[in-house]
Order: structure tokens, then C-alpha cells, then sequence
């Protein structure tokens, strides 16, 4: 990655922001409890669950290092400001449903964040090997691939087929069936969570976008004429329910 744009992701992206956060190890944990069994969450919900924690964890944090004390200010206040603030920041994102209620998501940035800090628990096993095949096996693929040679590739496929008959009959010779054991499996199930995990947070990413589309659109149909049943509307309510 270029230095100047390595710079420019550390200053302006929200993951960052949300690491150098005073209080990210509380928000974290929060969101983590909220969002550990359900991807989505009213507003009204969100806030009573945010003010409870403030109530419970009063006598445990250090409010000044966490920085979300304010004097006079109420748990019930201060969880509805810390919700706006942590949304405008981007580790939340929320969205009107049909029935006019406000429902919150953790944002792509807020995802990618947790699945990091997750990353980072040492791992029992060390998949080594499982990464060395897969990178091997891409490896093959991409020279398969990127060959527009026929007869190389009608070489490769017929080494393909001689090294599947050959498994084949080892099998009816009566050979023992290959079964990995718990160091092999341990590394491959982490390394599919892994790449499952950043398949999430790219569609999360996408409807983030998209539901940021359809919140231009809203508010540029309301700022111009306000008018009910319009294409537009009609267009918007077609997506969603789609």
C-alpha cells in the first residue's frame, strides 16, 4: 500500500477512530453483549440496554479515562447521547422499518474491528499447512487459468483425472480412508470462520451503502416537494420490499 494513502486510511477511517477511542474497550464490550444473537435492534431497546450498563458498571470504570461522564448528566441522557455520537461516527448504522421505528446494525466498520481483535487470540493449532495447500492450490489455478494454451490445459485436466483413478482405486484395494485429525481440522474450521467472518462484513459494507442511498433519496424527495406516492417513493418501496 502507498504511504500517502496508508496515512489517509489512519486518519479518516472509523475502524481506526473507533480503536483510538478513549472508551472502545467499553463500547466493545457493550455492542459485543447487544449484538452477540441478534443483527439488528430497535432504538428504544438499544438505549434502555446502554443506560442499564452505565447503571451496573458505575462503581467499576474509571469514568475519566473512559470519557463518558458528564456532570448533572442522567444514565438516561447520557446513553442516548453516546448512541448519536458513536452512530455519527460511524460504528453504528440505522434505519427506519415500515412501521417508522428506528432499528440499529453495527456498521461494517464497528464488524471489521471485532473480527480484528478477534484475530488476534492465539490460536492452539497453527495452520501452516492448511494455508501452504490452499495457497498452492490457488497457485495451480491461477496458472490453469491464465493458460489459453489447449493442450496445456487438456495436460492438466488429464493429470487431474489420473491422480482422482488413482485415489479411486487405492480405495477399492482396500486402503484406509484419509481422515484429518484435530490439529489438521482446528486450522481449516478457523480459516473458513475467517474468510466467512469477511464475507459478512463485505455484504454488510454493501447494505450499509445501499441503505445510505436510500436515506439521500429520502431526504432529497422531502427537501424538494414532499409529496406522497411520488415515482421515487414508489421506486424506494419497491427496493425495500424486494
Amino acid at each position: 500500500m502507498d504511504s500517502n494513502l496508508l496515512v489517509q486510511t489512519l486518519n479518516s477511517s472509523p475502524s481506526v477512530k473507533l480503536l483510538k477511542m478513549r472508551n472502545a474497550e467499553f463500547f466493545l464490550a457493550f455492542v459485543t453483549s447487544v449484538f452477540d444473537e441478534q443483527m439488528a435492534i430497535r432504538e428504544e431497546k438499544l438505549h434502555m440496554l446502554l443506560e442499564n450498563r452505565l447503571d451496573n458498571q458505575r462503581d467499576s470504570i474509571i469514568v475519566d479515562d473512559i470519557g463518558i461522564e458528564t456532570l448533572g448528566e442522567s444514565n438516561e441522557a447520557k446513553a442516548k447521547r453516546l448512541i448519536k455520537e458513536w452512530t455519527d461516527k460511524g460504528f453504528f448504522a440505522n434505519y427506519q422499518n415500515e412501521e417508522g421505528e428506528i432499528i440499529y446494525e453495527l456498521s461494517s466498520h464497528t464488524s471489521k474491528v471485532i473480527d480484528w481483535v478477534s484475530s488476534l487470540k492465539k490460536e492452539e493449532y497453527i495452520g501452516t499447512e492448511s494455508k501452504f495447500k490452499t495457497l498452492f492450490s490457488q497457485l495451480k489455478e491461477l496458472v490453469e487459468f491464465t493458460n489459453e494454451d489447449r493442450n496445456k490445459r487438456l495436460e492438466l485436466l488429464r493429470q487431474k483425472k489420473e491422480d482422482i483413478e488413482r485415489q479411486i482405486e487405492r480405495l477399492e484395494m482396500g486402503e484406509d480412508v484419509e481422515v484429518y485429525e484435530d490439529y489438521q481440522i482446528e486450522p481449516r474450521y478457523n480459516t473458513l470462520n475467517k474468510l466467512a467472518k469477511e464475507l459478512l462484513s463485505d455484504f454488510k459494507e454493501v447494505d450499509d451503502n445501499f441503505k445510505e442511498i436510500i436515506k439521500q433519496i429520502y431526504q432529497r424527495q422531502t427537501d424538494n416537494e414532499g409529496k406522497k406516492n411520488t415515482p421515487v417513493r414508489d421506486k424506494i418501496l419497491f427496493i425495500k420490499s424486494w
